[in-house]
């Protein structure tokens, strides 16, 4: 079972469905037990499977099933990570790659190490995320499981998204639609180029590329219906964020309150604080609501939080240190821009980096510390010079500095009143 690798990485989940774990069910073998467990989680009753699956796993233990178990642990994983439980996750994965290590079951195996890659992901250790998914991809290429090979390298490049390593992640973007492209006949092969291109959107939009990004979610928008509800909802919001950058911020609220009720529905933590981000953004710099702001970024930190996810407690808490600079409370942003570079420099998060020394200088300057802000300000400058060097295709760097200019201009201004 995979978790799905579309960029920010969110689980579908379907309406839940009860289920009795009554006197019936304890007489039923481990193994019928397991599929049910199977089909609530295709069902999207993550809870319901879950519990089920905890159920199951210490009975094919007694009964020392190996390969039974391996997969309910890595079942358990999946269904751990859509739920948020992601050190829960981890633990899972890792057994469950062990066991199918010892068993020669080398599809399996990969699978399991993917899952644990996504676990690490999820925790924002993405260097062990990174060495996980590249032994999940060197096993899946000898398995030649071209389906498994997608995946991977489409994990890969969503951490070399985050780190702001982005012609490595167009690189594997491009790898992943190469091997779908061999592949198109494969019942699978449709599924995967529509997220490998919502990643790709993705990255055009980070980098400023938004005719290109609008463009390809205008060519996935048909074929949106056949994705699970939880993805559609994710990429409503990332339609949502482009709405706003090309200057329509009534459409993106109105998307990310949309996706904000299902997600609540759906229980989905994850989708809850993709969409409390982008809430808040909307709020704080198109409506000058900075109260409604600092709300929304406070529950997607709570949230964050409560799932040990560092990087969504990273970007949250970087969020909310902008909106209470804005809003005059420097001490409480100052705090919250530190934690944020310590968590961004931990993860080597070049955007966030940036972004948190850019927010410290300007609260230097406002204080009138005009030094310490020329040096903050010149650290932010050096992280946005890095990430452009290492943009090593043109067409790829066109509208990068979109977002950016900014920084430069505060510099320049305090280096001229210095001379």
């Amino acid at each position: 079972m995979r978790i799905s690798a579309l960029l920010p990485l969110f689980p579908a989940v379907a309406m839940l469905l009860a289920v009795s774990l009554g006197e019936g069910q304890q007489t039923e073998s481990p193994e019928v037990l397991f599929e049910q467990a199977k089909e609530l989680h295709l069902e999207g009753s993550l809870e319901q499977a879950a519990e089920l699956y905890e159920k199951v796993i210490p009975r094919l233990r007694e009964n020392q099933d190996q390969e039974t178990l391996a997969a309910a642990l890595n079942a358990l994983s999946v269904a751990n990570s859509s739920l948020g439980r992601y050190v829960e996750a981890l633990a899972q994965a890792e057994e469950a790659a062990r066991l199918r290590q010892d068993l020669g079951d080398r599809v399996g195996e990969a699978m399991s190490l993917s899952n644990l890659g996504l676990a690490h992901y999820y925790l924002g250790e993405f260097e062990a995320a990174l060495d996980r998914h590249r032994q999940a991809l060197e096993l899946a290429r000898r398995n030649q499981d071209a389906e498994g090979q997608v995946a991977d390298l489409n994990s890969i490049a969503n951490v070399f998204f985050l780190q702001g390593n982005y012609s490595a992640a167009w690189e594997h973007y491009q790898q992943a639609l190469s091997l779908i492209d061999e592949s198109r006949q494969q019942e699978w092969a449709a599924s995967e180029r529509y997220r490998t291109l919502v990643n790709l959107a993705a990255l055009f939009q980070k980098l400023g590329l938004y005719d290109r990004s609008l463009d390809l979610y205008s060519q996935l928008e048909d074929h949106a219906q056949n994705l699970p509800l939880g993805e559609q909802a994710q990429l409503s919001v990332n339609r949502g964020a482009l709405y706003r950058r090309l200057g329509d911020p009534v459409k993106a609220k109105e998307t990310y309150l949309r996706a904000k009720s299902f997600f609540e529905e759906q229980d989905n933590v994850e989708g809850l604080i993709l969409v409390h981000k982008n809430l808040g953004i909307v709020q704080a710099l198109d409506f000058g609501d900075l109260g409604g702001a600092v709300k929304s970024f406070e529950t997607a930190e709570r949230l964050a939080a409560r799932t040990s996810n560092r990087r969504e407690v990273m970007q949250a808490q970087l969020y909310l240190a902008e909106a209470l600079r804005r809003s005059g409370e420097s001490e409480r942003s100052r705090a919250l821009f530190s934690n944020a570079l310590t968590l961004a420099r931990q993860m080597f998060a070049a955007e966030e980096t940036w972004k948190a020394l850019y927010g410290l200088g300007r609260i230097e300057q406002s204080r009138g510390r005009n030094d310490r802000a020329t040096d903050l300000l010149d650290q932010a400058v050096r992280e946005v010079e890095s990430l452009r060097s290492r943009l090593q295709l043109p067409s790829l760097r066109t509208g990068f500095l979109a977002d950016k200019r900014e920084v430069f201009d505060q510099l320049i201004a305090l280096l001229m009143g210095h001379s």
